[in-house]
């Protein structure tokens, strides 16, 4: 695909394909909202007059694979899961209603029309808290959280203690040193605090996590740095497997987990190949002892 092109784009075999697609979108979302929606096919948004914004590239990722029906249903979908949080966020919200259903979890950095609650953790991740709604994940944003009449530390500290609680997480060792954990769509919130979440206390060297999708979170615990490059191409082979196949991707990125709280830039691959290192020891020095790992 080209490259010049969007990168929701990227999973249609041509630019052709991509425009077929972004008509049924434009066409479904007129249909449904009227002249009060903006299609923006730079960004694969679209935008309703009132402020929700509705990305399509996860739609986009399996639309290749699907006939118009199943194109047409699942664009229905998102947009009446969109009407639904948007009703949801119009009625009154206090502190008391949003303290039970905050979460944090990672998230794929986008650029909405207004401020979120995150932090950067690397050039193509962010931590940011949000509702655990009904119809999903409901990002919060800066001046919806301003309402609530409570300071920013205790909205954190709320949602990363209910992420690291969360029940219905399932683990799994799938070998060479590589834990697998699933659930629902705040399972990479764990990644806050490892401590009783394996099945061996670890080390002072942390260990290295990649969240490929929402549901999908691989932790690799570190014994030594022998083995630095080979752990990062084994964990980054699994991330873009499970990035590229499944709904709800984050990041295809190796951080390093080093303590409870502490979640650090280890190795991140754009979609452009570009490989971004460290910036901490030992992971800015890959380069000297040979090439770069491979992304699978």
């Amino acid at each position: 695909m080209d490259q010049l092109l969007p990168s929701w784009t990227q999973s249609f075999r041509h630019a052709v394909a991509a425009e077929e697609y972004w008509e049924l979108v434009c066409e479904t979302a007129e249909l449904r909202w009227g002249d009060q929606v903006t299609c923006n096919f730079f960004t694969g948004v679209v935008q309703l007059d009132s402020g929700t914004a509705v990305s399509i590239a996860n739609l986009a990722r399996t639309a290749p694979h699907q006939d118009l029906a199943a194109r047409r249903r699942g664009l229905y979908h998102l947009f009446a899961t969109a009407d639904d949080v948007r009703k949801s966020a119009d009625r009154p919200k206090d502190w008391t209603w949003a303290k039970s259903r905050l979460r944090s979890r990672l998230q794929v950095k986008w650029d909405p029309p207004w401020e979120l609650m995150a932090q950067s953790v690397d050039v193509q991740t962010n931590r940011i808290v949000a509702l655990d709604h009904p119809a999903g994940c409901a990002p919060v944003a800066i001046t919806q959280a301003e309402r609530w009449g409570v300071d920013s530390d205790q909205i954190w500290d709320t949602a990363i203690a209910q992420s690291i609680g969360q029940p219905g997480i399932r683990h799994c060792d799938v070998g060479a040193g590589v834990h697998r954990f699933e659930g629902g769509l705040f399972t990479s919130g764990i990644t806050s605090d490892l401590r009783y979440r394996l099945p061996e206390p670890l080390g002072h060297l942390g260990a290295l996590v990649t969240c490929p999708t929402a549901r999908v979170t691989y932790v690799n615990p570190l014994w030594c740095l022998d083995d630095l490059r080979t752990t990062i191409g084994r964990l980054l082979h699994l991330a873009v497997l499970r990035h590229g196949i499944e709904q709800n991707p984050i990041t295809t990125s190796i951080l390093w987990y080093r303590s409870p709280g502490t979640l650090e830039p280890a190795v991140a691959v754009t979609r452009r190949r570009e490989i971004h290192l460290g910036p901490a020891e030992p992971f800015v020095s890959l380069f000297d002892i040979g090439d770069p790992p491979s992304a699978a």
